[in-house]
């Protein structure tokens, strides 16, 4: 489709239509999932003409009864095309280019808000195309079985267990800082998938379970914090020594000309004003 366009458009307006896409496919694919995903949760509910009777209603819209072919063709379309679909087709897009991503500063700029911070000389540039698609499941799951608890919960902790091998194994970010924040955040979801299992299995845990979740999530909010008050002051930092070297510099020159001038008894040039 990238192909098709790309041979019928210029390559401004190919590029301006690839970043829009882009844009708003990120900006709106986690609330859209979620509106999908509603398209099929189905819930039984008693039919007022007769009370032996039930029916599946969906839960969004209690006049729509599930099992609808209309509905149900919509949704899983929806899922293939949007939830699954476009993720895969801009990955793919990113990597028929992927010597220009790690090439082209300009390419680089044009998708900074994507890409910027992964290694893409390693071809780590698609790496938030997964992490995308890592939400929409664990978005997915849950709403799928919401009937059980303790099937959905495993299979969001086996989700997060490989995503956390993969970042341990790939480290996707130039910054080994980022790398290690990545996994912390990981380590963090895996911790609170495990203790949901273990409340599923012993309902009797939930109180001490929610306290330690509750500290286990404050220290990796603070950890992250800290961690950005960290980086900021040390690009302050920085910035104010680029100023520093810029003033010496300045002060070095206008004493080199001033000593320059004294020597020959006249201005120097570029300094008659």
């Amino acid at each position: 489709a990238f192909e098709l366009l790309q041979s019928q458009a210029p390559t401004g307006t190919l590029r301006m239509f690839t970043v829009a896409l882009t844009v708003i496919l990120f900006l709106f694919h986690p609330r859209l999932t979620r509106e999908v995903l509603d398209m099929l949760d189905c819930f039984p509910q008693r039919l007022p003409v007769s009370s032996s009777e039930s029916a599946l209603l969906l839960r969004a819209d209690m006049r729509v009864q599930c099992g609808d072919p209309t509905l149900t063709m919509l949704a899983v379309l929806a899922l293939l095309t949007y939830v699954v679909g476009a993720p895969l087709l801009l990955m793919q897009y990113f990597y028929a280019r992927r010597r220009k991503v790690a090439e082209s500063m300009q390419f680089q700029q044009t998708f900074s808000f994507l890409i910027d911070g992964y290694d893409v000389h390693r071809g780590l540039h698609s790496w938030e195309f997964l992490v995308l698609l890592r939400k929409a499941t664990l978005l997915a799951v849950p709403a799928l079985f919401k009937e059980q608890t303790f099937f959905p919960t495993f299979v969001a902790l086996i989700i997060v267990t490989l995503a956390l091998a993969l970042q341990l194994t790939y480290q996707p970010f130039v910054a080994a800082l980022l790398n290690s924040l990545e996994a912390l955040s990981l380590v963090a979801i895996i911790l609170s998938y495990f203790l949901a299992v273990v409340v599923d299995f012993n309902p009797d845990t939930a109180s001490w379970v929610t306290q330690l979740m509750v500290l286990v999530n404050a220290g990796v909010t603070f950890t992250f914090i800290a961690t950005y008050v960290y980086l900021m002051s040390q690009e302050r930092r920085a910035e104010a020594k680029k100023k520093q070297r810029t003033r010496r510099r300045s002060v070095h020159v206008l004493s080199s000309a001033g000593i320059a001038s004294r020597r020959w008894g006249s201005t120097a040039p570029g300094l008659e004003d």
